[in-house]
């Protein structure tokens, strides 16, 4: 599965877990609430599906692939904030 943590710093500093959103490695966007399509600069491609969160354990962690762009972290932002509320 990839995916893109979205726990904050101090939270994964602490814990040996991640909260992470599925990343759909589609062409393909649903367009439905809670999916941001990755952008042209992010490292991967397809989209973040927000509503589906999980946990990752450090050691499952295969790869980083790095930060995705500004533009698609607020995007993700307003995306989990829709889904899980205020």
């Amino acid at each position: 599965m990839l995916g893109i943590v979205v726990s904050n710093n101090r939270l994964n500093d602490t814990y040996d877990e991640f909260i992470t959103a599925q990343v759909a490695t589609s062409k393909e966007h649903d367009g439905t609430a809670g999916s941001v399509r990755l952008k042209s600069g992010d490292p991967a491609f397809g989209y973040i599906i927000c509503r589906d969160i999980g946990m990752v354990a450090l050691d499952e962690l295969k790869e980083d692939l790095g930060p995705v762009s500004l533009e698609t972290q607020v995007e993700m932002e307003r995306a989990l904030r829709q889904v899980l509320g205020p």
